[in-house]
């Protein structure tokens, strides 16, 4: 496939931060706090994609009578405890040294408010020209509206832009919004490259 990117899209989870002890330890407190098991490897699965709403909503949908306040109880709590458990990824400021300046970057992911946080708790917040989160679309991915919000901000054609994502979800976000995708540590979803590291990227990005 022949490059010429002009802006790379960058997802959050599993991509810039390995973040699932953090969403481990973050969901399983709140089934603890409603008396109910920690999360078994499948529900883990789906949390580590999904926004957190559905998330919540997945995780107590064998107590469907809990979900209103585990839902009232996870807007209320307070997220940062569970950012120190967050580590980015190695290589990430490397890599964004290296593509600032060159291209435009963004980032396009599920969370809500925490990415902010996340960000400036990480000191990499300067880098991202464009953060879409849930509360800036009116669907989450794999819906394809927050690429494409990024796409017109940019002004760019969609076939120079790259998204890097980590998960099915992800791919599909890409493929309906007509953007070529980047798997990251992920050799079984589709995807136009396959890179197990922050350093793959740059050939990709900068050929």
């Amino acid at each position: 496939m022949l490059t010429n990117f002009n802006a790379v899209i960058f997802d959050c989870d599993g991509v810039l931060f390995n973040s699932l002890q953090s969403n481990i330890d973050y969901y399983n407190h709140i089934l603890e706090k409603f008396g109910l098991p920690p999360m078994d490897e499948e529900t883990t699965a789906y949390t580590h994609m999904a926004t957190s709403e559905q998330s919540v909503a997945y995780a107590f949908r064998n107590a469907p009578q809990l979900e209103a306040s585990a839902q009232e109880y996870r807007l209320k709590m307070d997220y940062k405890p569970f950012i120190d458990k967050l580590q980015l990824e190695d290589g990430v400021v490397h890599l964004l040294n290296t593509l600032q300046g060159h291209v435009k970057l963004a980032i396009n992911t599920n969370r809500s408010s925490s990415a902010k946080d996340i960000l400036k708790r990480f000191d990499i917040a300067n880098f991202f020209e464009i953060v879409i989160t849930i509360l800036d679309v009116k669907n989450p991915k794999p819906d394809p509206e927050g690429l494409l919000i990024i796409a017109e901000r940019f002004r760019l054609p969609k076939k120079n832009i790259l998204y890097i994502g980590d998960s099915a979800v992800d791919s599909l976000t890409a493929q309906a919004a007509g953007i070529p995708f980047a798997a990251y540590k992920n050799n079984i979803i589709k995807a136009d490259f396959h890179i197990s590291c922050m350093g793959d990227i740059t050939p990709i990005v900068m050929a």
